[in-house]
């Protein structure tokens, strides 16, 4: 193999070495050849040189089709205008943070900051490819201005059927601006355990800016006594694990010193609902799901779902948590921290809590 190798021509010694360029035809470099390899055939296609939304045509470039030509100006000021948004010709990463970093007054109007932007953008595109692809010559501004109008207005009535959208877009933005929801209003009581049993109220918080969370929770009898209380910090990603946590942490407590009848409630019903039936998806919290489910099997606990409002001490106490560094078993009021003692003369005096909730569908005139 060797000696086949030696013999191998490998050009003419008497000459110097010089490179060829495999990819051309000549052995010569060409940056024609680099551009065609390096360079998509739909990213050749885009790059055209004069833009179809300007009455002089100008290079078009994605910040100069759907932000800065005339078309696209036009369309931004007509839409955005009515609800206070103004257009202003900076990046188009700006000009969408305008839009979605809009505070909304209700969920019409969120739907509209969000869905705007991208119905804009899309027409625009559209009348971009029919003038390429097609017979036309330039966009058409009345048929782009006509067609998002249609597809917000459309959105807009399969949404929210109960108000009235056949209206011009001005007409339409004053509406929305005067809508409000209707409130709903609940009223709430953290009741006492039947005669016999202790009540188990735990909670978890995540702080998401740190990443720190608590655990906390409260065990008290059929007089709505303290019987001992807990705040433990954890590293948890969610607020639906530390709530596991947290009623994993609690049953053990129970179990161990003896309460052999326990009813647990905790907020999140995700939870509840994985505790009381066996369907669990979610990989990171199955093995605690499954090992507080095996502490059921170990007394004789009902797992009930509550609102928050009747869960305010266990959710004082989980707040409490993310501020210290160890855990600690509260056995008196005193100790409890200042955000769950008003909350517990609340449950203890039988003294309920109004849950005003806002109906996202059913609104009124202002």
């Amino acid at each position: 193999m060797v000696n086949h190798i030696l013999t191998v021509p490998i050009g003419k010694h008497e000459h110097e070495d010089y490179p060829i360029w495999a990819k051309s035809e000549d052995g010569k470099f060409s940056t024609k050849i680099v551009y065609q390899k390096k360079v998509t055939i739909a990213l050749m296609i885009f790059c055209s040189k004069k833009c179809h939304c300007c009455n002089a045509p100008k290079c078009e470039t994605l910040q100069h089709v759907f932000i800065d030509s005339d078309l696209a100006v036009k369309l931004w000021n007509d839409f955005g205008g009515p609800l206070g948004i103004f257009h202003h010709k900076r990046p188009i990463r700006a000009v969408l943070q305008g839009w979605f970093g809009t505070i909304p007054v209700n969920m019409v109007h969120k739907m509209i900051l969000n869905i705007t932007p991208l119905a804009i953008c899309w027409e625009v595109w559209k009348g971009i490819t029919s003038c390429k692809y097609g017979d036309k010559k330039k966009i058409a501004y009345s048929r782009v201005y006509h067609n998002t109008f249609w597809i917000l207005r459309t959105t807009l009535k399969l949404a929210f059927p109960s108000c009235d959208w056949d209206q011009p877009w001005h007409k339409i933005c004053e509406l929305v601006e005067r809508l409000r929801h209707n409130p709903k209003t609940l009223i709430v009581l953290w009741e006492l355990p039947p005669e016999g049993k202790v009540k188990l109220n735990t909670n978890g918080s995540v702080l998401h800016s740190s990443g720190l969370a608590g655990m906390g929770g409260i065990v008290r009898d059929c007089r709505g006594n303290m019987i001992v209380a807990f705040v433990v910090p954890k590293r948890c990603s969610s607020n639906n694990l530390a709530e596991a946590h947290a009623a994993k942490y609690g049953l053990e407590w129970c179990i161990q010193h003896g309460f052999g009848d326990i009813v647990l409630e905790i907020d999140s019903l995700i939870i509840a609902n994985m505790l009381i039936k066996d369907t669990v998806e979610n990989c990171k919290r199955k093995a605690i799901i499954q090992q507080t489910k095996q502490m059921l099997c170990q007394a004789n606990v009902e797992v009930r779902h509550c609102w928050r409002e009747a869960n305010q001490v266990a959710d004082g106490l989980a707040k409490h948590a993310n501020t210290i560094q160890e855990g600690r078993i509260l056995f008196a009021f005193q100790d409890l921290p200042r955000d769950a003692k008003g909350a517990y003369h609340l449950d203890k005096w039988q003294l309920p809590s109004m849950r005003i909730r806002y109906d996202k569908a059913n609104f009124y005139v202002s």
